[in-house]
This record gives structure tokens, C-alpha cells and sequence, in this order.
């Protein structure tokens, strides 16, 4: 969708599910679900785990599972499916942590490199970003605690760079591309605080207000009875308990707190780090709560199984408690999951179908379109408007992908240079990227053939004379950067034949003037 694959962001084309799952030729929706629920059941098994491995308690990891699985925050990820995978495994980094610590270093050596690998395979690093904190805290309280810290860093160190080594498929690309992006030399304030938590959502934390009609990144809520036993967990902290990993959740706590005071952006306290490598790129720090939703969940686990010791009948209490979070955040989650009807996916848009009659190019490649529409707001919409809304959708961004018809602006972090071009909306960017129609709300910025619109909101452009797309060039010229756009529309410069470099030397080839056809072979 005109950017490089491996380094689109949203698609994990390297993580171990998703070419199995893609050639059993399933409905793409229908592998999404079954994705994502693997990955919802596996944060909370991680999460089950890592309670168990700090308590050795016997209800308390159930509970840890069950609120970190169903949390909103867990929950609400699932709208980008990738994301669950990175929230699923990030238990499994702070039980291979934990490893490390009790100098179990082959298990924590594996632990921690496989699935902090995986989390970068995801091809979602701005929720690894997000996490960060909540990593960091724990690691530094399993530092305090072990006895041979030296170890300890040398084997962390190590399992960081085994992970990266193994998520360097995905990664490597993205380092690669990074600079030659719109977000390397930094978002501009406005652009890096998109998102950002702010008052009128603060119920959305802390309440099960989450769903229809609610943006999902700010909901976070974790459970009446987790959030109770998180607060008696702060209890806690202030008095000796046996069986109460005390370091450990004031690890937690203090994630949380950054977290949630992060996720407001600029406006608080983010603001002094904002501008750092990896963070002035990073454009939504709402995604911070990932900190908050993970030490509610894992920490009200740790408050439980102190008292699920303490108490008479702690397991009793230990099973109420149970019963009573399994019962809150399933009727949560029935009412706040990120669903839709699955005619929103059987339902072709009127523009697509307008859009597929369009012949291909003369080397046999699809047309491209180009859209200025803005996303219908679905997730504003009941389940009986959507589909409506859908039919008449304008494609904005890569949504036509699954109809087989290809946009020219791609969705995701753009190549600087797609950007700026993109951005001046001329007819010769258009005909350059091989744009057989252009769709608008408005046509006054072309004079060109219009056509009937499909759809009534929209007003279609025909594109004169639209290049193929696969172009043999005999000569290049060199022009400065801050001219190779202005050059590249400018009347007198012929791109059929020229090629415009920003360094190097000019080339020309008198010979190959006769070579002139390109075929396309496969694709």
C-alpha cells in the first residue's frame, strides 16, 4: 500500500502464527478472532505463571490470570491484534526476569530471550515502548533481591541481545527505513501528544464505561475486586506480612504511577523526556497504561495471596474473591469487547466495487487510487449503522487492501519523502504513482473529467494519462533534497526516461534509448 512490508508496522509478517494461519485460506476477520483469542488466553496463562512463581500460592495465580486476561486494557488491544500478542508475552519477560534473579539463569536465559523476541516479531514496538516502565521497575526489584548482581546484569544483558538478535527480522527493517521516515527527526508537540489521556476519560480508567462509542487505548479498567486488593496491597506496604513480595509490588506500584502519570502526554510529567531518542517519535502516550493495567492485575494477585495466607480462612476468601472478578469482567467484557457483526466484513463498499472495474495498467499491475476521505468513525456507530456507513466508506488509508485494490498513501509512519509528495495533491503526483482515479469531498482542487461518484459524499476524478507502473529509465540527474520535489513536477523534467537522485553522480546511457519495453513476469 506503498510502503515497504517489513517495515509497516502493523504487519507482523514475521511472527510464528501468521503465515500458518494466512495459507489455511480462512476468512482474514476469522483468523484475526482466532489470533486474538489465543493470545488473550496466553496473557492470562503468562500472567498465572508469574503469580505463582512469586507467591507459590494456590488461588492468588488464578486470579492474576483472570484479571491481567480480561483487564480493559488486555481487552481493548485487541483492536489491533498484534497488540495482544505484545501484551500476552509480557508476562513471560518478567517470569524469565524473575528466572535470572534466582539464579535459574538457563530457564531465565530462555524465557527472557524467546519471548522478548517475539514481542518484537509482533511488529508493534510502540507497545513494548509502553511497557517499558513497568519492565524496568521489575527488573530493578529483582536486581535489589539477588545475591550475585554482577550475574544478574551479564545474563539480562545477554537475553536482551539474543532477543533482539531474534526479533531482528522485523526490527532490522524498521532501523533501516526509520530515518528516511516523517518521525525521525521527531514529531512536532501537537503530533506526539495524539491520544493523550486526558480528564474527560479518566472514568474510562478507572471504570467499566469502556465500548461503544469510546476511543478504547485509555480504557484500562481492571476490576472492582482487583482494584480493592491493589489499594490493600499499598496497605501492605506499610507493614510487615508474611508472604507479601513487598519489593515486587512496590516495583508495580510504581510502574502504575508512571504509567498513568505518562499517559496524559506533555501536559505532565512525559513532557521532561518527551524529546528523547525512540520517545520523540512515539505518538501516542495514552499507550503508558499498559503499565497501569499489567501492576493492577499482577499486583492485586500479590495482595491476595499475602492475605489468602494471613487469614483464617483466606482461601475462601481467596475463592470469593475469584468468583467475583470472573463474574465482573466477563459481563465487561461480553458488553466492552471490541466486536462487530460479521456482515461488516461480508459487506462490499460501493466504492470498491466502482473501483474494481478500473483496467489495469499496461504491464498488467492494478490501478491505484487515491482518497482523501477520512475514516468513518465505526467504533462511534451502533452494530445496525455500521454496515450502512460501510457501503457507502470512501477507502481512506490501506482499507481497500481487502478487496484486492491498492491506495497510493498506505497507512502508518510514511516515507518523508511519500509524504511531502503526497501532501501537494497535484494531478502529477497522481499520474507519477500510476493513479487511475482520484477520490475527493471536493473537485475544486481539479479541473479534470469528473465522473458519476459512486457514492454520494464523493466526488471521482479521472486521471490523465497515469504512468506504469514499472518505468526504464536511460539517465539521472542529481538534484539537492530540498529541491527533488520541486524538480520532480516541474513541466520540463521528462520522469519516462530521467531518474532523480539526491547524491551521487549523474549517469546516462545513449544505448539503452532502444530498450525501452518492461514486463512484468510475476508478481
Amino acid at each position: 500500500m506503498g510502503h515497504p512490508l517489513a517495515f509497516t508496522q502493523e504487519a507482523p509478517v514475521f511472527y510464528p502464527l501468521t503465515v500458518p494461519l494466512l495459507l489455511t485460506g480462512a476468512p482474514v476477520h476469522r483468523l484475526a478472532d482466532i489470533f486474538s483469542l489465543a493470545h488473550l488466553w496466553l496473557a492470562g496463562l503468562g500472567a498465572f505463571l508469574l503469580v505463582r512463581f512469586l507467591t507459590n500460592a494456590r488461588i492468588a495465580p488464578l486470579f492474576g490470570g483472570l484479571a491481567y486476561m480480561l483487564s480493559a486494557r488486555t481487552l481493548q488491544s485487541v483492536t489491533w491484534p498484534n497488540a495482544v500478542a505484545v501484551a500476552a508475552l509480557l508476562p513471560f519477560l518478567l517470569l524469565g526476569i524473575g528466572f535470572l534473579a534466582r539464579e535459574r539463569y538457563r530457564t531465565g536465559l530462555l524465557l527472557t530471550a524467546v519471548s522478548g523476541g517475539l514481542a518484537l516479531l509482533a511488529a508493534r514496538p510502540h507497545s513494548l515502548l509502553g511497557a517499558a516502565p513497568a519492565l524496568l521497575a521489575f527488573a530493578a526489584a529483582q536486581f535489589r533481591g539477588t545475591r550475585d548482581r554482577r550475574r544478574f546484569l551479564v545474563e539480562l544483558g545477554l537475553a536482551t541481545a539474543l532477543a533482539l538478535l531474534l526479533g531482528a527480522p522485523s526490527l532490522l527493517p524498521a532501523a533501516l527505513v526509520f530515518p528516511e521516515t516523517s518521525r525521525f527527526r521527531g514529531l512536532p508537540v501537537d503530533a506526539r501528544n495524539f491520544g493523550a489521556l486526558s480528564a474527560a476519560e479518566l472514568d474510562q480508567v478507572f471504570l467499566p464505561v469502556d465500548g461503544l462509542a469510546r476511543w478504547p487505548e485509555a480504557a484500562s479498567y481492571p476490576g472492582t475486586a482487583a482494584a480493592v486488593l491493589f489499594l490493600l496491597g499499598v496497605g501492605l506496604l506499610f507493614r510487615p506480612t508474611s508472604g507479601f513480595p513487598r519489593p515486587v509490588f512496590l516495583a508495580l506500584f510504581a510502574a502504575a504511577l508512571v504509567g498513568f502519570a505518562f499517559a496524559f502526554g506533555d501536559a505532565g510529567p512525559y513532557r521532561f523526556v518527551s524529546s528523547w531518542p525512540l520517545l520523540r517519535g512515539f505518538r501516542a502516550p495514552v499507550r503508558f497504561l499498559s503499565c497501569f493495567g499489567l501492576a493492577f492485575a499482577v499486583g492485586s494477585a500479590l495482595a491476595l495471596s499475602a492475605l489468602e495466607s494471613t487469614f483464617r480462612h483466606g482461601r475462601a476468601f481467596a475463592m470469593g474473591a475469584v468468583a467475583l472478578l470472573a463474574g465482573d469482567l466477563g459481563v465487561h467484557a461480553v458488553k466492552a469487547a471490541a466486536t462487530v457483526p460479521e456482515e461488516t466484513y461480508r459487506t462490499q463498499p460501493l466504492l470498491a466495487q466502482y473501483l474494481a472495474r478500473i483496467p489495469h495498467d499496461p504491464l498488467g499491475f492494478p490501478r491505484r487510487f487515491w482518497s482523501f476521505g477520512l475514516l468513518a468513525p465505526v467504533h462511534l456507530l451502533s452494530d445496525a449503522e455500521r454496515v450502512a456507513v460501510i457501503r457507502s466508506d470512501e477507502l481512506p488509508n490501506a482499507a481497500a487492501g481487502r478487496f484486492g485494490l491498492e491506495s497510493v498513501q498506505g497507512a502508518g509512519p510514511p516515507l518523508e519523502r511519500t509524504e511531502e509528495a503526497i501532501e501537494s495533491r497535484t494531478l502529477r503526483i497522481a499520474q507519477l504513482a500510476g493513479v487511475s482515479r482520484i477520490v475527493a469531498r471536493e473537485a475544486e482542487e481539479f479541473a479534470e473529467d469528473h465522473e458519476a461518484p459512486p457514492i454520494p459524499q464523493a466526488v471521482v476524478v479521472r486521471v490523465p494519462e497515469p504512468f506504469p507502473r514499472a518505468i526504464l529509465v536511460t539517465e539521472t540527474i542529481v538534484v539537492p533534497r530540498k529541491r527533488a520535489l520541486d524538480t520532480l513536477q516541474a513541466p520540463s523534467f521528462d520522469p519516462s526516461r530521467t531518474a532523480i537522485l539526491e547524491d551521487g553522480s549523474a549517469w546516462s546511457s545513449p544505448a539503452a534509448e532502444g530498450a525501452t519495453s518492461v514486463t512484468l513476469v510475476e508478481r
